[in-house]
């Protein structure tokens, strides 16, 4: 319990010098957008391949064991599994410490669909405990792809305050990752406030987003139920948003444009397995 409060006052303390600085970064961030190319693609929708949504429905049955990293392939890759043109959304499950514990203790597997191409799959693994961020991981060595072409975020159970956790704890460390337990649907405190997604129409929106928010909660999917956004990533986003591990919650190199894109492509992947 000690440690967990020092920590905890540290990642408030980051917080607080991070908000009182965010004007400056954001101008610099800007400028850096504009003054590379490759933030200038922007589709009108992204396509969700049937393994993606295939995983989404494993999530959702085995959210207490199962996380989903998520990735966009912002250029035409070729990977070992197919090849995929730009903004093709991926979601490839990862294991929990209980589902770690589960699989090594009762030895229970978990399905995960591999993508080959955009309608066809092959059974696979999920993402296992490993030193890799799951998107990288997902990149390296399931789709076995150059990761520098994505950029990447993590889907789980809604975030509640208990939750919280600035991005200096949670980027590129799976191991001390603290999810939230199901049903937890709270918004994190004021400190650094969650953007809320509701269904609007027939799309999700996102509503009043602060400028410094890492995490999101969506409120209502395809399937009725919500999920919490992780928009950060170790080593994919950076190229892309202005050196920024996190897709910016303001209009810099497109941030809001890309948060409503993928949270849309989320709402396709919950409304059915193909």
């Amino acid at each position: 319990m000690r440690d967990f409060s020092r920590r905890s006052f540290v990642e408030a303390s980051m917080a607080s010098v991070a908000a009182l600085c965010w004007p400056r970064l954001a101008a610099a961030q800007e400028a850096q957008c504009q003054a590379s190319g490759p933030q200038a693609f922007l589709p009108e929708r992204l396509t969700v391949d049937c393994a993606s949504r295939q995983n989404f429905q494993t999530f959702r049955k085995y959210s207490d064991y199962l996380g989903l990293a998520g990735v966009v392939n912002m250029t035409f890759v070729q990977a070992s599994l197919g090849s995929f043109n730009a903004g093709n959304l991926f979601l490839f499950p990862w294991l929990k410490p209980a589902g770690q514990k589960l699989e090594r203790e009762q030895n229970k597997s978990f399905p995960a669909a591999m993508p080959l191409g955009s309608m066809f799959t092959k059974s696979g693994a999920p993402i296992p405990g490993a030193s890799l961020p799951p998107d990288e991981y997902f990149c390296r060595l399931v789709l076995q792809a150059p990761y520098m072409s994505f950029i990447g975020f993590g889907v789980d159970v809604p975030f509640s305050t208990s939750d919280w956790r600035s991005p200096a704890s949670a980027v590129g460390n799976t191991s001390t990752l603290v999810r939230p337990a199901p049903g937890r649907t709270a918004q994190p405190p004021q400190l650094r406030s969650a953007t809320v997604v509701t269904r609007v129409s027939s799309q999700p929106t996102i509503s009043a987003p602060a400028a410094d928010t890492w995490f999101s909660n969506v409120g209502k999917l395809a399937d009725g139920e919500g999920v919490g956004i992780d928009w950060t990533s170790s080593n994919l986003n950076h190229p892309w948003f202005g050196g920024s591990p996190s897709i910016p919650n303001t209009a810099a190199c497109n941030g809001q444009a890309w948060r409503q894109l993928i949270t849309n492509a989320l709402y396709q992947a919950s409304s059915s397995s193909c």
